[in-house]
């Protein structure tokens, strides 16, 4: 089941900026494998020898009960990948039916992943063993190349930098033992003067053969749903060559038989819909420990030091006021408002206490009709 990600692998050896998301108005399968892993392979080892970004995605949907049933689907660009792949399958006989559902879906672009997964399998009985199983995979990636200069004097040197990636998520599975649900990820930070950062692994719920939920790490550590914080090491003005891969995984698994087992069903999901974003640098440090300000530049125009601005999801009047939420992050925030987007001053919400560190609030009820928010990152 994870082949393909663990021999891809194994061959792999704040500042104070700010940035503004945009304003919001409120008016009162086995067989594919082995190709898989070969063109991640050489599409790394391209990346390697030439400086350029690039987006990957990867999704198949597959349901299997004697005939195969999979509808897969690739891709490789240097923008925003989107693949979907969904499988429904029924069949009725004399003494019995099952039906299977599987979806997969990647999604990819430089600084966020989406991956997920899910199987769905009914079966009935009236006289022998049905046995079905649904297989859902996504996969997503991006590869890129950035740059962090400081002054002059630090140029080729060494430094180390944290790096953030905000990982989203939940696995569930019910129904005959070997269905599962997992997701993996992988991060690689090398520069061209062989520093070299990898992280993987990844989190498998499983059924086992009693019936019970099991937990198991992948590829490496226990990774799940959180911030994923890491110091990486890397010289000042030499590019440094960034993979962040997610893969969600999920396969049901279920078989009715008469007498005995009349009925079963089973359903996996691996559900990472934002699976990975990426936080932003902070703490970047000389050799020596002094914290330094420094700029970057990237081969895809993408800004690392500052990492996807926060969208904001939900604007609801409730009796105390106006509740505003939007995408989290390891940062802290600042609402602004203003009466005009036609030169209006933005200017903190007054009644709150700013920055705050959650990704929601409840804000006085505006004086001024209309009224539009932003949120400032810090």
């Amino acid at each position: 089941m994870n082949d393909k990600f663990d021999e891809l692998t194994k061959n792999l050896s704040r500042t104070g900026r700010m940035c503004d998301a945009a304003p919001v108005r409120h008016s009162p399968t086995k067989g594919r494998t082995a190709n898989l892993i070969t063109e991640l392979a050489c599409a790394l080892a391209v990346s390697l020898a030439s400086a350029h970004a690039s987006t990957f995605a990867d999704a198949e949907s597959q349901a299997a009960s004697g005939l195969t049933v999979v509808v897969s689907s690739t891709s490789r660009s240097n923008a925003l990948v989107d693949l979907h792949a969904t499988t429904n399958y029924a069949i009725s006989y004399s003494y019995g039916s099952f039906s299977a559902n599987a979806a997969g879906w990647g999604q990819a672009q430089a600084g966020m992943l989406r991956v997920h997964a899910d199987g769905a399998v009914r079966t009935d009985s009236t006289g022998r063993l049905i046995g079905c199983t649904a297989i859902g995979r996504g996969l997503a990636s991006w590869d890129d190349y950035f740059t962090l200069n400081a002054d002059p004097a630090h140029f080729g040197k060494l430094g180390s930098m944290t790096v953030t990636l905000d990982i989203s998520g939940g696995l569930d599975v019910d129904g005959y033992a070997g269905s599962s649900a997992s997701f993996q990820t992988f991060s690689q930070f090398t520069d061209s003067y062989g520093s070299n950062n990898v992280v993987q692994g990844g989190t498998r719920l499983y059924v086992d053969t009693s019936g019970a939920k099991q937990i198991q790490a992948l590829g490496g550590a226990l990774i799940g749903p959180g911030l994923w914080q890491r110091t990486v090491y890397f010289h000042f003005g030499r590019p440094m060559y960034v993979k962040v891969l997610g893969e969600a995984y999920a396969y049901a698994d279920a078989a009715a038989y008469a007498p005995g087992q009349l009925h079963m069903d089973a359903q996996a999901v691996s559900d990472f819909g934002h699976t990975i974003v990426w936080g932003g640098i902070s703490d970047v440090r000389d050799a020596g420990g002094a914290l330094l300000t420094v700029t970057n530049v990237s081969d895809s125009g993408y800004n690392y030091l500052l990492g996807n601005p926060p969208t904001i999801t939900r604007v609801s009047a409730v009796p105390q006021g106006l509740y505003v939420e939007w995408t989290p992050g390891p940062r802290s925030y600042t609402v602004e408002t203003t009466g005009s987007m036609m030169g209006g001053a933005w200017v903190p919400v007054p009644g709150v206490s700013w920055p705050i560190q959650s990704n929601h609030v409840l804000l006085p009820t505006p004086t001024q009709s209309p009224a539009f928010f932003r949120i400032k990152v810090q």
